[in-house]
């Protein structure tokens, strides 16, 4: 506890003018009100957050996705994106990374990600943190609907930021990474047509790749393991999905199989190959979760080398990141939902990580922020693929965020 009041107190003494510490004070104050978002350890991190989210020059705040006239104040998007690039750098456009967050489909804010969202600018992407209608402003499908829209404004904007829309990559954690899969599973399906409005704009949702963390994909079977831990009353699951008659609606498991069964519901286009540019150029390099997910089930990996994870015209490739150690989120739906993408002929490729728990695939990337100035490790990384540099790499990030920025870095 002396070590977290010396961290906050250091902080107070090194804001330079009086007009800052008050800033401080009022930002320290509303942790304190919110303190049921955070442990109480995680204070000097949300302190940063908050810091780095309102004084950051680099980040364009409060973006409207959403064409609809009644757009709820949480249907916006942050863009963090360098400016202090040297004019040849301006010219290349960067990949870019939408981050979709998670919170039970009823918690969480953008600038709780901006830790997050400042480590991936620093390494050569821009950034795109997303929010949406929290139960009970909005219920599952509203959210699928918001975050479909916001892959569709990143699509058709991240270019004027400095992002390159054929790289476009979606990271989504935990119930982000469910309704993110929703999303392009509807945009490829047309499953929820009547609510996304997607005549005409499917290929705007067409990204580069999908990244899942840690993501729920059978509802009921999550709902029989949160009542197992005695805590599905105080999840908002059940209540953002209206009632447990819609599981299997807004399963991208159940969708999948009905898929299976209904040959005839796959739209024809559905198992077009992309066309060279659309593909990724280093997909099938040598990642770290590969070889506890090959232990885990060798079928995975003998997809992933006799298809080589050619991308579907309409359908990203798809890497599904789970670790044994995560008890909020079992890894085994991780590996079923990639078993039942692979009988439908998508391409997916699952990676598993050890002692990695459910919050650290998001929470070591703000940990990791400060850790590259002390490395010196942001500018070779600005320049070259990560693949070049193993040993900094291996020194500085965990293994699953190494993976990432080799996949980011790849597009």
């Amino acid at each position: 506890m002396s070590s977290l009041f010396s961290q906050v107190w250091n902080t107070f003494v090194y804001l330079e003018t009086w007009k800052l510490r008050f800033k401080f004070v009022l930002f320290f104050s509303y942790l304190i009100y919110e303190a049921h978002l955070f442990n109480i350890i995680h204070i000097p991190l949300a302190i940063r957050m908050l810091w780095r989210y309102y004084f950051s020059p680099f980040i364009c705040r409060n973006i409207p996705y959403s064409c609809h006239e009644d757009s709820s104040s949480r249907r916006v998007l942050d863009v963090y994106s360098s400016t202090s690039d040297d004019d040849e750098r301006c010219l290349v456009k960067k990949p870019v990374v939408l981050f979709i967050h998670g919170g039970a489909w009823g918690h969480g804010e953008k600038w709780q990600y901006s830790l997050l969202a400042q480590f991936l600018m620093l390494h050569g992407c821009v950034c795109v943190i997303a929010t949406y209608r929290i139960y009970p402003l909005g219920d599952v499908s509203s959210q699928i609907v918001d975050v479909y829209e916001s892959i569709v404004w990143t699509k058709e904007n991240i270019e004027q930021y400095g992002g390159d829309c054929k790289k476009i990559l979606v990271f989504g954690h935990s119930a982000g990474a469910h309704l993110a899969m929703m999303a392009l599973l509807s945009a490829g399906l047309h499953v929820f047509t009547k609510h996304l409005d997607v005549e005409g704009r499917t290929e705007s949702a067409l990204v580069a790749a999908f990244v899942a963390s840690c993501g729920v994909y059978d509802i009921a079977q999550h709902y029989m393991y949160e009542t197992w831990r005695g805590v599905a009353e105080l999840s908002t699951m059940m209540k953002a999905m209206n009632g447990i008659e819609y599981f299997e609606m807004y399963s991208p498991l159940h969708v999948l199989r009905e898929m299976q069964l209904n040959q005839e519901i796959i739209p024809k286009h559905w198992f077009e190959l992309a066309t060279v540019d659309q593909t990724l150029n280093s997909i099938n390099s040598p990642l770290e979760g590969d070889r506890i997910a090959a232990q885990c089930d060798p079928s995975l990996m003998k997809f992933r080398n006799e298809s080589e994870l050619k991308q579907r015209k309409f359908f990203p490739p798809v890497f599904i990141m789970s670790s044994g150690a995560d008890s909020t989120v079992p890894f085994q739906g991780n590996l079923e939902f990639a078993r039942e993408l692979i009988r439908n002929g998508l391409p997916c490729r699952v990676l598993l990580y050890d002692g990695v728990n459910h919050s650290d695939f998001v929470m070591d990337y703000m940990r990791q922020s400060d850790r590259d100035h002390r490395h010196k490790f942001v500018q070779s990384s600005y320049n070259q693929s990560l693949d070049n540099h193993p040993t900094q790499c291996a020194e500085v990030h965990p293994s699953h965020i190494r993976d990432f920025l080799r996949i980011v870095h790849s597009l």
